[in-house]
Order: structure tokens, then C-alpha cells, then sequence
């Protein structure tokens, strides 16, 4: 049965008037894949990785969350001579949302988008401070 979700996003500065930024109904989703590794402190975790586990293999939408600031690890077509890996920092309860799991991968230094369209397929997190994170991603297909 397909569902939908609903993304708002919103800031207040201070005291000031609540703003809405943007609001996207992503519909026609079936499966909702939630993972939560427990607490991490001063070490990395496979949060999902399309062909190890028997979760889904491919999102439309996805949302990744830690109570602490996380070091995020996105690989592009994993196993791939070309795979690419991409990192961030997520700051602690500030969302990392993507839309889509398309991103590119065998490209040239100063020209990513000569690259191939390819797919995250891999996401690890790393806590590097010494204090507990608890991340959570929830993907949506």
C-alpha cells in the first residue's frame, strides 16, 4: 500500500516569526527502511549498505538524524574501480535530507558532472568526540 510523507521546513530566528522555507509532499512511497545502530562514541558504523543487508536497496527519500555530531560517509557505486566517496559533517539534531540516491562517480577533478550518474549505495557515520551519538536514518522507497 503506498503512503506518502510530508517535508516541511521551517526556521525561527530568536523570538521572531516561524518561517517555512519549503514543503514537498513526496508521494507513491511503499517501504519505509528505520535504523538506529544504538550508541557510538569514537567509532564508525555501517548505517546501510544496499547489498550486505536485507533492507531496501535503493531510496526516494532519506533522512539521516544523530543526537551528536556525526561524520557521514556517502560511497557512489561501491565495489566500483570509479566509486566515489563523499563526506560531511552533520551537526547534532539538524537533519541531512536527500531527495533522491542519484550522485555522480568517475568524473574528472574539476568537472563532476562528466561523470556517470550512479547511486549512493553506502552510508557510514563516525562519531569522532568521545561523546555518545545515537544517529538514525529512515529511508523511503
Amino acid at each position: 500500500m503506498a503512503f506518502a510523507v510530508t517535508l516541511t521546513t521551517t526556521i525561527q530566528v530568536d523570538s521572531g516569526e516561524v518561517l517555512t522555507l519549503a514543503k514537498r509532499k513526496v508521494t507513491g512511497l511503499e517501504e519505509v527502511d528505520d535504523r538506529a545502530p544504538g550508541v557510538i562514541s569514537k567509532a564508525t558504523a555501517t548505517l546501510w549498505d544496499s547489498d550486505a543487508d536485507g533492507g531496501i536497496a535503493d531510496y526516494s527519500l532519506l533522512v539521516l538524524v544523530s543526537d551528536a555530531e556525526v561524520d557521514v560517509e556517502l560511497t557512489v557505486q561501491d565495489s566500483d574501480p570509479n566509486q566515489e566517496l563523499v563526506s560531511l559533517r552533520v551537526s547534532k539534531d539538524v537533519p541531512l535530507l536527500l531527495g533522491s540516491s542519484a550522485a555522480y562517480y568517475n568524473h574528472a577533478a574539476d568537472d563532476v558532472w562528466a561523470g556517470t550518474l550512479g547511486a549512493i549505495d553506502r552510508i557510514r557515520v563516525r562519531e569522532n568526540n568521545g561523546a555518545d551519538a545515537r544517529p538514525r536514518l529512515r529511508l523511503y522507497r
